[in-house]
C-alpha cells in the first residue's frame, strides 16, 4: 500500500511503501512517525508536527489508538463529511490533493517498475524518495500571476512592499512560467501576497 501525505499550502509530498493488509492505525502512524522528522536529504521538504491533518473518514481516522496518539501531538484531525451526512447528495472519500501525487507515482514512477522490479520494501521507498526530490522540486501550488498584480494594486500595502510585489511579479512574467524552475522566487511571491492579505 501507498502511504502520502501532502502538505496542503506548499503541494510537497511524502510518500511511503508499507507492507500491509488493508487501512491499519499503526501502520499509519508509522508512516506519518517517518514522514515528521527531518530528513537526511535537504530536498525533502515535508516535516515537522503539522497543525491539522485532513483525511477520509475511514477506519484510520476512527480508530481510537490513532486518535490517542495524534491528539498527545497536539495535531488536529479533519475528516471530510462521510457518504449521506447531510441527507442531501453523496459525498466523495477524497478531495484530490492527495489523489494527484498518488496518480502521478503510479502513472511516472511506477511504471519504470516492468523495467527493474525493487527486490524488497525498502529498495522500493529509496527509489520512490528519489523520485520524490525530483517530485517536491516542481511548482505545484501558485497565484497566478494576473491575481499578484490585481492584489498588488489593491491592496493598502507600504509603498516599498507594493513595489517589490511588483517587480517580483514582473520578474515571474518574463520568463516563460510554464518552464520555470526557481521555486524559490515563485514562493516569496506568494508568501508575500498571502502576508499582506492575512494582516489587512
Amino acid at each position: 500500500m501507498l502511504f502520502s501525505a501532502v502538505d496542503d499550502r506548499s503541494g510537497a509530498v511524502y510518500e511511503e511503501y508499507r507492507c500491509v493488509y488493508g487501512e491499519e492505525p499503526e501502520a499509519a502512524l508509522r508512516f506519518l512517525f517517518n514522514a515528521m522528522p527531518p530528513k537526511p536529504e535537504e530536498d525533502m521538504l515535508l516535516q515537522g508536527i503539522p497543525e491539522a491533518i485532513y483525511m477520509d473518514n475511514g477506519p484510520v481516522a476512527r480508530a481510537r489508538v490513532f486518535e490517542n496518539v495524534i491528539a498527545s501531538l497536539g495535531i488536529r484531525i479533519m475528516t471530510n463529511m462521510p457518504a449521506g451526512m447531510d441527507g442531501k447528495r453523496v459525498t466523495s472519500r477524497s478531495k484530490g490533493k492527495v489523489e494527484r501525487p498518488l496518480r502521478t507515482v503510479k502513472e511516472v514512477h511506477e511504471t519504470l517498475y516492468h523495467f527493474h522490479q525493487p527486490k524488497d520494501e525498502a529498495e522500493a521507498n529509496l527509489w520512490l524518495r528519489r523520485y520524490l526530490i525530483r517530485y517536491n522540486a516542481q511548482p505545484h501550488r501558485f497565484v497566478p500571476l494576473g491575481l499578484a498584480l490585481f492584489l498588488a494594486d489593491r491592496l493598502v500595502l507600504p509603498a516599498g512592499r507594493k513595489a517589490e510585489i511588483r517587480n517580483l511579479a514582473a520578474v515571474l512574467e518574463s520568463l516563460d512560467f510554464r518552464v520555470f524552475a526557481d521555486v524559490a522566487k515563485q514562493r516569496n511571491l506568494i508568501d508575500a501576497i498571502s502576508h499582506d492579505v492575512s494582516s489587512n
